[in-house]
């Protein structure tokens, strides 16, 4: 099928990073109401060291027990976002979508409980009871969508229409993480994106 069936709109937009020696390269893409991601073209630039490149998925979600006032760091959630066998740690990115709509992605830092999960930063606006938390997980974590670069430039440069593949489930953010990992590994990447309907 087509880009018009898939496709609300045609109007992919894209992403350029370009990161520093073993410093990590992480690009987030916000879900949309209703939508589903399609990561629809991407390269990376790799130096002279392999790398694996992670599209992150949403690995379960939950809702928040209380209201979250702007500039608070903890959570109080309504149940264990993680799939069975890999409850949320520490380390783990969470995406909170706060009340204006917006994907606020910010990783865990400690948890004394499902009541209180301490983050490594401050949620960025208001989240009212019952917002939807995304548990994103960590890089290497079963579920994500895994991509061996060799040394050189690797990717499906071109659009592919309806897209190469998805986000989880409709509404759900992602992440890509490359690591980077080597001396002298500046890593650059483009991502073309695009939302779904199914």
């Amino acid at each position: 099928m087509g880009a018009n069936v898939y496709l609300e709109s045609v109007a992919s937009y894209g992403y350029i990073s370009t990161g520093t020696s073993v410093t990590a390269l992480t690009q987030e893409i916000p879900g949309r109401t209703g939508k589903r991601i399609a990561i629809r073209a991407f390269e990376f630039l790799a130096g002279g060291t392999a790398e694996i490149v992670y599209f992150m998925q949403s690995l379960g979600k939950t809702t928040l027990l209380a209201d979250v006032a702007t500039t608070l760091s903890s959570l109080n959630l309504a149940g264990e976002p993680g799939p069975s066998g890999n409850s949320l740690a520490v380390g783990d990115y969470v995406c909170v979508v706060l009340d204006s709509g917006t994907y606020d992605f910010i990783k865990v830092g400690a948890i004394t409980g499902l009541s209180a999960i301490s983050l490594c930063g401050v949620i960025t606006g208001s989240c009212a009871l019952g917002q939807t938390v995304y548990d994103l997980g960590a890089y290497g974590d079963t579920g994500h969508i895994r991509y061996k670069m060799a040394t050189t430039s690797e990717g499906n440069g071109e659009e592919m229409d309806g897209g190469i593949f998805y986000g989880t489930e409709k509404g759900s953010p992602m992440i890509v993480h490359e690591l980077c990992k080597a001396t002298g590994n500046e890593a650059q990447h483009f991502i073309t994106v695009d939302y779904i309907n199914k």
